[in-house]
């Protein structure tokens, strides 16, 4: 099977800029995640 090359730096500040904004997205999408298998929060027990 033939390699692909990669022109990405992941030393670069580009990839370090996208993957902080790409965890930021995650860490939020997880929360969300966790109060909706609790069924909503506090608001929706109520």
């Amino acid at each position: 099977m033939p390699n692909i090359e990669s022109k990405l730096n992941p030393r670069g500040e580009d990839f370090k800029s996208n993957a902080a904004a790409m965890q930021a997205l995650v860490d939020d999408l997880r929360d969300k995640v966790a109060k909706l298998a609790q069924g909503g929060g506090e608001a929706a027990s109520a």
